[in-house]
């Protein structure tokens, strides 16, 4: 339909006057929209199949990046130590530290009971596992005596799992397996959790320090009573019969 308006002398009043259009004349402008509207479909099906490409590649790369960082290797100690430092200075809860051996070396003794001083006025918790043999050590014996004093909670075993430092439970610190000093970081959640699994269970088997010294273990009447029969040179059967278990239970 086709509005038309125009000026005729007929009492100079304005007249409208309408006329048909054909159909297919709108038929071909919805036609016109149409093609450009399909056009547009394409170009965006084209970006998406782009996109989707694009995503691919960044998941693989994500992927990547993510599998190196999970574990670092460094082999300078500078380095590692530097990294050491770092996860310290931005610890918020809690470091937990195997060190078998003789443990610090004099010339460590200083800087490290500072900086575990400032850890614990900080409110970070402090649980170190020593070898027992480490506090005949001077200078092991020393740092151990001030932070226990300080409010670290440190525990000796006779044997360690190996070297390890772990900080707020989400980053962990290991020897490098072939460089001295330096060592691999570890921030894979799965492997830093079965570390803390590791300390944990050596922790509940290890003695509590005081004072810089060990205090002894306490015997229990059946540990006793086992020692007593092994001093007289009985068996495992034989002790076991004789306190109702099993030679595989012996303590």
């Amino acid at each position: 339909m086709e509005l038309q308006t125009g000026s005729e002398k007929a009492g100079d009043d304005t007249a409208l006057r309408w006329r048909a259009l054909d159909p297919q004349i709108a038929a071909a402008g919805l036609a016109s929209a149409e093609s450009r509207l399909r056009r547009k479909v394409a170009d965006l099906s084209g970006s998406r199949r782009h996109l989707d490409e694009l995503s691919r590649f960044h998941s693989i790369l994500s992927t990547a990046h993510r599998g190196r960082d999970a574990i670092e290797v460094f082999d300078s100690p500078a380095e590692a130590a530097l990294l050491i430092e770092e996860a310290m200075a931005r610890c918020r809860s809690e470091v937990i530290s195997a060190q078998p051996g003789e443990g610090h070396a004099a010339d460590e003794v200083r800087p490290a009971t500072a900086r575990d001083a400032e850890l614990l006025g900080r409110g970070v918790q402090l649980r170190f596992l020593y070898q027992e043999s480490s506090l005949h050590h001077a200078p092991t014996r020393s740092h151990v005596s001030r932070v226990t004093a300080a409010g670290a909670h440190v525990r000796t075993s006779a044997e360690l799992f190996g070297r390890l430092m772990v900080v707020d439970r989400s980053v962990a610190f290991v020897p490098h397996h072939r460089v001295s000093g330096g060592a691999a970081v570890v921030r894979d959640r799965s492997v830093v959790a079965l570390l803390c699994e590791a300390f944990d269970h050596a922790w509940g088997r290890a003695h509590a320090v005081e004072d810089g010294r060990a205090k002894p273990a306490e015997l229990s009447d059946l540990h006793r009573t086992v020692l007593r029969l092994l001093s007289e040179g009985a068996r495992d059967e034989t002790i076991a019969r004789r306190l109702g278990g099993v030679a595989a239970d012996l303590p």
